[in-house]
């Protein structure tokens, strides 16, 4: 995933999901060289909409066990955030990485999974039902924290995937900004894997209209400033 300042006045952010094996993008010029050509299009991307000057906001997340050691390295030259898709696949590598980084659970979340999540993850991308905002937000009470959570969105109403569909979007809100213990900060959405990676487009479009239209209601305690989309296939597009 990538976290790249949004083009708005506000600068608020847009959320790009790299998958793991796009290049290392961070604020040092040391380069772990993971995918050279992934990093040079999304560089080339930030120069096209004038953001040179905000690659220091650049966020790479990487989520393969494999990489462990080049995880350790991006730390170390300043990466600070990182993703994961699975509870149990951080709790399996959390105790041999540095101590201070930031994580992501990008992936499905069980709601018997809830109170090892709260306990992890600095951001849970992927409330999709009253049903999990409500786990989340006991088991965060539980230990005197306020959860920061995107709702993830099924626009596509694919079966296969997670999300809320459109039509159940704002009472999903709602609930979640009355939930004393969660925070939403934004919206997520995975796109279909479509063979024309251009019809991903219109997706994407309506997801920044729908994030644009949560940035302006007036909700309780939300702090909306992450749009997350964008796979390996078609995170230019989402850019």
């Amino acid at each position: 995933l990538a976290l790249l300042p949004e083009v708005t006045p506000d600068n608020a952010l847009l959320v790009s999901n790299l998958n793991a094996n796009v290049g290392a993008l961070y604020r040092t010029e040391k380069k772990i060289d993971l995918d050279q050509a992934h990093m040079k299009t999304a560089m080339d991307i930030l120069e096209e909409y004038g953001l040179v000057g905000f690659h220091d906001s650049i966020v790479q997340y990487m989520n393969y066990a494999a990489l462990l050691t080049d995880a350790g390295e991006l730390f170390a030259a300043g990466q600070p955030c990182f993703g994961e898709n699975k509870v149990q696949e951080l709790e399996a590598k959390a105790p041999v990485l540095p101590a201070g980084i930031e994580w992501h659970l990008i992936g499905h979340l069980q709601t018997n999974k809830a109170k090892q999540a709260v306990k992890m993850f600095d951001l849970i991308h992927s409330i999709d039902s009253e049903h999990l905002a409500i786990a989340v937000d006991r088991a965060a009470k539980s230990i005197n924290k306020c959860q920061d959570v995107l709702i993830q969105v099924n626009l596509a109403k694919e079966e296969t995937k997670s999300g809320i569909e459109l039509e159940n979007l704002d009472k999903l809100i709602e609930t979640v900004d009355k939930l004393g213990n969660l925070k939403l900060c934004g919206l997520m959405m995975i796109a279909p894997n479509y063979e024309d990676v251009e019809q991903c487009r219109p997706l994407f479009g309506q997801m920044y209209e729908l994030y644009q239209q949560l940035k302006g209601r007036d909700l309780n305690k939300a702090d909306i400033k992450y749009l997350s989309m964008g796979m390996t296939h078609d995170y230019t597009i989402a850019i």
